[in-house]
């Protein structure tokens, strides 16, 4: 019984220090190590050992004026914002799980992909306004070289009809 916990704690440390892509493809190869690294022991200690930042960006609209902002799951002393790309209203289009943010800066209309937590960013083409954004969303398809889609449902404006298209961007 204590060889179970000795093997237990060092599986703990192993996968405690692995990148996020690594520790996913763990999780697939026991039970044990997929309730474990689901554990909030684990989730507080992997996240300080790798750096690694979870939570959440909560968007407000008002005075017809974006607010964002950012909110930690396990260290309340983190601070990002969006404020590196403009000082003014920042729309949050789609994000990706990755930490990737589509955004568009309300003054003047120009649209980012952006890494909040590096402030990295990148300009995009403007979307096609061929129609009606009804729907954004985002993925991403490889991290080297970052790759990623942005999608959108749109509804066409000459059409009588309610048809419905997919653009893809890719890049």
């Amino acid at each position: 019984m204590a060889s179970n916990n000795v093997i237990s704690d060092v599986l703990f440390e192993i996968l405690s220090r692995v990148e996020l892509k690594t520790l996913k493809r763990c999780r697939l190869v026991s039970r044990e190590c997929n309730s474990l690294t689901y554990d909030s022991s684990f989730m507080r200690l992997h996240c300080q050992r790798t750096e690694t930042i979870t939570g959440y960006f909560i968007q407000s609209l008002r005075f017809s004026k974006y607010n964002s902002g950012f909110f930690s799951i396990d260290n309340p002393d983190v601070k990002i914002s969006l404020d590196f790309i403009s000082k003014g209203s920042v729309e949050i289009l789609a994000v990706a799980p990755q930490g990737l943010i589509f955004c568009m800066d309300e003054g003047n209309r120009c649209h980012y992909i952006c890494k909040p937590s590096s402030r990295q960013l990148e300009i995009m083409p403007s979307p096609n306004p061929s129609g009606f954004t009804i729907l954004t969303g985002m993925v991403v398809i490889g991290s080297n070289p970052l790759r990623f889609k942005v999608v959108r449902l749109l509804k066409r404006r000459q059409s009588k009809n309610s048809h419905f298209y997919w653009d893809f961007s890719k890049h």
